[in-house]
């Protein structure tokens, strides 16, 4: 099964995700999070969330977001993902 990393900046509410690159193909993206999951996609126009921008490294990508969501690896639920977003589960909880 397909997972993206969150990892700890060392800094408060600033979490790392680190996503394989052939999976999220968008440069920009939104980050909604809930305690159950945790979803990015790309932003729509005219939108009032704050975006995010993913930069690469060979074959992953790493973007910055402001969050108190869970460290750990998050499970990509295949079939409510599209090419538009991703939505993932923390892995303990699945």
């Amino acid at each position: 099964m397909k997972h993206i990393a969150i990892q700890e900046t060392g800094k408060q509410n600033l979490r790392q995700l680190v996503i394989k690159y052939d999976l999220f193909k968008h440069r920009e993206f939104v980050a909604l999070h809930d305690m159950e999951k945790l979803i990015i996609r790309k932003p729509y126009q005219m939108e009032d969330k704050k975006t995010y921008i993913l930069s690469n490294n060979k074959s992953y990508c790493y973007g910055t977001i402001k969050s108190n969501i869970e460290p750990g690896k998050y499970l990509i639920d295949e079939e409510e993902s599209n090419e538009d977003q991703l939505i993932m589960y923390y892995e303990d909880k699945i």
